[in-house]
Formats: structure tokens, sequence, C-alpha cells
């Protein structure tokens, strides 16, 4: 059932209230009315935002602020669509799409006011230019790229054979496929999972493939080099974009915590659910607040500007949250060329699908661009050097607005149960849920494709289609499992899900310091924003198993001076990185030296440490000390060895850099705030919201709900006292 749209009459009454932080409640006659009245108030608080998340997101950026932006709205147009394949997406929302034109109007409504009584942001002014009227197409593409950034899993088979080449030319040698499979692993069984459950009874997903059947996929790509690759990775994974959006505050990053605790485990016998969705901090926002009243919608909690409707929030019923679920949904086909026209598919020879643009340049010369499309998705690489074409094949294809109708109407449900129920979208979230009863749930979201087999599912499927069937609706779900309490970061759903071409899930996940910070026993409200603090101080959990073997191989009597107070320092540490912290430094620095004592003379470095760390994670570093790895890292290094060199080399460089030991301040981050200060820890959520069922519903989204004004800034005190102020309630 979608949201309660009587009618479509614009121009509607409604009416906004706004407490004492800003963030508006708006009431109305319909639901319809109030959804216009939504436009209106996100217009009045975000209308700047809302002008670059749609250039963003249509890539329009360069037109209103120069060549800077080229890559960014090249990129875009190259994955993205047509504007009559939006309006088709839109038409197959149906009467869901009412909730688009209603937001639509009341944007314009408001926009028209400002011109009016001169109230536009200044940077329109400051750059030259008004803005045009907002449409229905300027929120379905900001829809379509949060549901890329958040919603979508996969693609990394182009990094993975970027690393397999790489690989080629390192000391391993042709025991390379040995490296990937310890790098890019396919299931590691002591990986935290959201909920252990046992394989259902159907055939899903797919086996690893075995070492023949990975040789004889890589052998039948055609060749290609590092330079043609690396473009493509970044164009896979919307790199130029997410950069601009980071530097103007729209949506970028991707992450994202829920607790959610059943009456048996409150400790009042009321549900409890925190929500957390980590999508970057800047000023505004990327996220805004809101409440809206009509009969029969009754809702409050986070939106995003330019999309209709609450994503995250409450109602007297139900409380819910959202965690991006990073399943594997989209592939890379390689096809070969016949000439610049036309590729093979299997037998049959078919034409490019292409499709031309130009993008306008304030200040500069119009740039001509083209999307290149197979019928299964867009072209990221054209490679020259092997005749061939990588193909992006995605389930969100032409799908990326389906499900969004599913979360808008998610306030008409009135049970955890039917909730979970109504959450078979194709977005790949957890979707975590509370009811007045006291019931609590978890559904693992998306649609998946089934592979052809054998196929190893890291690497490009060369030459041919890769899957049986394109849609398959499958996903681990629970209602109040035993314990009563669902925890998540972005972790491994179930044990026996792979990581398919992604290797994240491994021994050593954050989920694990979440869990280290919940009390054993019955939990209450506090017991969770307590949590939510101590999270953003903490290791991930992988100082519990590399502490141990420093203190076997580190005796601070065998060194002198200042290498003797260092490896005291580094003995002390006990998993918190907290301002100050000595034992932090120290062991930050420590760890980063291993992976590179322990990997560099068989792997190389990666080209710089830091791309060394972004790829070593620490489950690999703990399975190659612990010889679990199919390559010997060691080779007749003792790991006393290994880790006395890796302490010594990181304590000299930390001398060198910061001075003697007991100088050392460990330096957490933080956020930056309108005012210039800092919010320290930034490893928090960009909303969050703390609801007990039947009682209180809490939340914070600093710095403010405005873009401009005295709400711009008003919960930068909150933010940094880990506080929370009332929500509206339902």
């Amino acid at each position: 059932m979608g949201p309660l749209l009587v009618a479509l009459v614009l121009t509607q009454p409604f009416t906004i209230e706004r407490d004492a932080y800003g963030v508006p409640r708006i009431s109305g006659p319909s639901a319809s009315a109030v959804y216009e009245g939504m436009g209106y108030a996100v217009a009045q608080d975000r209308l700047w935002q809302l002008e670059l998340s749609r250039r963003i997101a249509r890539g329009t950026m360069a037109e209103a602020f120069g060549s800077d932006y080229i890559a960014s709205d090249v990129s875009v147009f190259k994955l993205g669509y047509s504007d009559a394949e939006m309006e088709t997406m839109l038409k197959q929302l149906g009467r869901d799409r009412g909730i688009f034109t209603v937001y639509t109007a009341g944007i314009n409504r408001c926009i028209a006011e400002r011109r009016a009584n001169g109230t536009l942001p200044p940077d329109y002014a400051k750059n030259g230019f008004e803005p045009a009227p907002w449409t229905e197409l300027d929120s379905a593409a900001i829809c379509i790229r949060m549901a890329r950034l958040f919603g979508n899993g996969g693609e990394g088979e182009l990094r993975n054979l970027l690393l397999t080449y790489y690989l080629k030319g390192q000391p391993i040698g042709d025991k390379y496929l040995d490296a990937v499979d310890d790098l890019a692993w396919w299931n590691d069984p002591e990986s935290p999972v959201t909920a252990d459950l046992p394989p259902l009874p159907v055939d899903y997903p797919e086996k690893p493939a075995t070492r023949v059947q990975t040789e004889a996929q890589l052998k039948a790509l055609p060749p290609t080099s590092l330079f043609e690759l690396l473009p493509a990775v970044r164009l896979a994974g919307m790199e130029d974009s997410r950069l601009v959006a980071e530097a103007h505050g729209v949506n970028y990053k991707t992450g994202s915590y829920a607790m959610v605790v059943s009456k048996e485990r409150s400790a009042t016998g009321n549900a409890l659910l925190l929500g957390a969705p980590q999508m970057g901090h800047t000023n505004p926002s990327v996220v805004h607040e809101v409440s809206l009243s009509a009969p029969g919608l009754s809702v409050s909690g986070m939106d995003v500007p330019g999309i209709p409707g609450v994503l995250i929030g409450a109602t007297k019923k139900l409380a819910w949250t959202l965690t991006s679920g990073v399943a594997d949904m989209a592939d890379i086909d390689c096809y070969s060329k016949v000439d610049d026209a036309t590729y093979k598919l299997g037998e049959s020879t078919r034409p490019f699908i292409k499709r031309n643009g130009i993008l306008k340049v304030k200040g500069g010369t119009e740039v001509n661009v083209e999307q290149v499309r197979t019928t299964l998705g867009p072209v990221l690489l054209d490679s020259r050097v092997g005749k061939a074409v990588y193909v992006q094949r995605s389930v969100l294809w032409e799908r990326e607005l389906r499900g969004f109708n599913k979360i808008f109407s998610l306030p008409n449900q009135t049970n955890a149960k039917g909730a979970i129920e109504q959450m078979d979208v194709p977005l790949s979230f957890n979707f975590f849920v509370a009811d007045d009863a006291g019931d609590i749930g978890w559904k693992y979201c998306g649609w998946f494709p089934e592979r052809v087999r054998p196929y190893d599912s890291r690497f490009p499927a060369p030459f041919g289609p890769n899957w049986h069937r394109e849609l398959f609706t499958f996903g681990p779900e629970v209602i109040n499992p035993k314990g009563g309490l669902i925890t998540n970061w972005n972790n491994k759903p179930v044990p026996w899900w792979p990581n398919w071409d992604t290797p994240v899930w491994g021994k050593h996940f954050r989920v694990t310091a979440l869990r280290q910070s919940l009390p054993s026993g019955k939990l209450t409200v506090k017991d969770l924003e307590d949590a939510a603090t101590r999270i953003a101080q903490r290791d991930e959990g992988s100082w519990t198993s590399f502490m141990p073997l420093i203190r076997k191989a580190i005796t601070p009597a065998k060194f002198d001076g200042d290498l003797k107070l260092a490896a005291s320092i580094l003995l002390s540490y006990d998993g918190w990185n907290k301002t100050g912290s000595k034992s932090a430094v120290i062991y930050a620095a420590f760890i980063s030296q291993l992976k590179q004592v322990v990997f560099v003379p068989k792997l190389g470095t990666f080209l710089s440490p830091q791309n060394l760390n972004l790829v070593i994670q620490t489950s690999p570093l703990d399975r190659a000390l612990n010889k679990k790895t199919k390559v010997d890292y060691l080779d007749g290094r003792s790991v006393n060895e290994v880790i006395a060199k890796a302490f010594t080399t990181a304590a000299e460089g930390l001398i060198r850099q910061r001075g003697k030991p007991e100088t050392w301040s460990y330096n957490p981050g933080g956020i930056r705030a309108p005012d210039g200060s800092v919010i320290p820890y930034g490893n928090r959520g960009t909303y969050i919201q703390v609801i007990e069922m039947n009682k209180s519903a809490r939340s914070v989204a600093g710095p403010g709900v405005n873009e401009t004004g005295p709400h711009s800034a008003d919960q930068v005190p909150l933010n940094k006292g880990w506080t929370y102020k009332p929500m509206w309630r339902p």
C-alpha cells in the first residue's frame, strides 16, 4: 500500500510549526497536502543544497561552476539515464508517483515566494544564476544517485582484476592467485554476523569457484592494461561524483549502525531502537529532519533534501532504521568488439546503444559526451588493447526508484512483521524495526542475480551473459531473535553469506566494537546511547588478536631510552582510541608498519603505504601471522621477529616525527562545525535517532536543520556532548 495521497490538487492548505531547533512539523487535511508542505519546508531550509544536489545527480555542475566539475558531470552522464528513461521509471510507481508530484509543487511554491520576496540564498547571485523550477526528474535523479551509493553493492571485479595484474609483477610471481585468495577471500567463518541463521533450502548463494575455473576465466579475458583499468575502476566507484558531493555537502559516504532491543531484553519492557546512518558530516548536514501529520499519516524522522518521504523514523506504532547491505548485486561482463558500432553477445552480433549529449561549461567551451551501452548496461571500459568492452550489469538498472515507495509507506504499517513483509525491495539494505507491542525484526533486503556456474564472481565474466535469473528475491530475516537483541554495522548478514567480489567481511569487523560496548542483561535507552559514544572511541576489535602476540614478542627491558618507554606504552594499549592517548598512537603506527613488514617482501608496496593500508585489512594480517593464508608471508621469519621489527620501525618513525614518547597524543579527528570549532570523534551517525516505543523519541542531526541562521548550528552542542533532543511525537 502506498502513501495515502487521496488527491493531487496542488497548492493545498498546510501549516508548518517548528520546534526549538527549527525542525518542521507539517500538518494538513490530507497526506497530499502534507507532502506538498514537506517540499515547501525543505526549500525553506535547504534551497541551495537542493540546487547542488540536483546538479550533482544530473551532471550539470560545470554549467553553473565551471570546468573543475567536468569530470564529475561526464561520469554521471556515462552511467546515467535520459530524461525519458527517468520519466518511465516514475510512471512505473503508479499512484505512488503522486508523492513526487506534490513534493515538487511544494518546492516550486517556496522558490516562487523566495524569488518574489528577495530571500533566495545569496549563492545564486554570487554564481550568477537563479533557480530553475524543480521537477520530478530532479527528485528522481537524487533518488537514483542515493540508491546507487547506499543500496547497491558489487562492481569490484575491475578492482580485483587490477589487483591481479599488479600482483603478477611482484615477487609473489606465479603464486599471485594464492595472494588474491588471501586478500579477496570468499568467506570467513569467524566474521561476525547479524543473525546466526542456517542456510535456506535453496541452492543460493553460489559456491566459490575452483582454481581451475578461476584460471580459465582469467585466461578467457582479453588483455588490458593498468592504465585502462584505473579510470574504469574510478568510474565504477563514482569517485569523481563523490568528491564533488563531499565538497558541497551532498550525500557521498556509506556506513551506518543499528541496535534493536525486544521487550524481553528491555529493562522497561518497551522495544528500543537506535539507528545511525553514517552518510558523512558536512555543513549543512547531508540529511534533514521533518515531521508529517495528516489523517492516516503521522511520522517523524530523517529525510534527504530532494527526496520526498521519511527514510528513517518513527510512528506511534513503529520505529525503523536502515544500514547499507553491501550485497553483490552488480557484475562486470566482458564482450568482444566487432567494431566501434557492434559487439558480440554469445553467438550474435549486437549494436551498441549510444546516447550523445553536450555539457555546458561556465566560462568555457561546451563538452561533447557520449554514453555507450549494451542491452545489459553501460560500458565502463572500452579496451583498445583487448578490443573488448567491460559492461556494468546491475539488478538495480532502471529499478532504482522501486523500493523508495515501500519505504515512504512504512508509516502505514502497524507491526514489525508487516513492515518486514513490505520491505521486498531491490535496494540492498539492512532493515531494522521495532513496534509498540515490543517485537523487533531485521531483514536483509535486496534482489539478487543467480549466476552461471562455474564462475568466479570476483572477476569479470568473459564474452557472455553470466546470470541465469536476473531477479532472485532472497534475503535472510528474523523476528524476535533469541536473546532479544539485533546489532549491525554493515557486517555480514548470516554465516553462509560470502564476500563475493568485495573482501570486507572478516574476523575483524567494526560491529565487534559495538557489541563490546553493550552491557549484558537488560538494556536501557542510556545503554544504547552510551554504546554509540563508546564505539567512536574504540578499535574495531583487532586489538584482542594482536595484543597477545605483542606481549609475547615485546619486552621493554630489551630496549633502551625512548624505545623502552615506547614498548611500555604499546603494551598498555586496551582498545581505546581516546583523545590524548599515547598507546593509541603507537598501536596505530605499529599495525600500519606490521602490514608492511609482513606483506611487502612478497606483494610489494601497492605503490604507496596508504594504498597498502587500504588493500591489506587486519583480517588477512591476522591470518598471515597465524599461518592460515595460502602464501607463507613470514617466509621463515618468526612471528616474534616480524612484530619486533614492526614495533622498532614504527616507534623510531614516531620519535623522528613527533618527538619523545611522553609527548605523544592521539588525535581522533572530528567534525568541523560552522564556527570553525571541532566536534571530537567523527565516527558517529550523521543522524542518530533513539526510540523507546510507547515512551520517548530523541534524535540529533548536527549542525542544524537550516543552511543559515540560528538553526544552522544549534545542534552542535548536542553533538559535542553526545546528547539528543526530543523529536516531534507522532
